[in-house]
């Protein structure tokens, strides 16, 4: 099962969703406007322009596809887990 389990992970790690994850997460380690923002909500995790900030954030393009593209792997994970537990049952 160990085997299959890699096998699956590296047939993920292959598709065109998981490589434009990867750019996307490179894009937006290196763009400065990205990491002041976290690095502000980060520093005043309760001041009042919180929410600007969160929607400044949340306006860049790049992040709105990574998580879209994070969500569509978490959705498929736990479709996997749960065809994995329903044949262990």
């Amino acid at each position: 099962m160990k085997e299959k389990t890699k096998f699956i992970v590296q047939k993920i790690d292959k598709t065109d969703e998981v490589k434009r994850l990867k750019i996307l997460r490179e894009k937006l380690n290196n763009n400065d406007y990205y990491l002041n923002l976290m690095n502000s909500i980060v520093k005043e995790g309760t001041s009042d322009n919180i929410i600007d900030m969160r929607k400044k954030l949340f306006a860049i393009p790049e992040l709105k596809e990574y998580l879209k593209l994070q969500n569509q792997l978490r959705l498929l994970s736990i479709s996997i887990n749960n065809i994995i537990i329903s044949v262990l049952n």
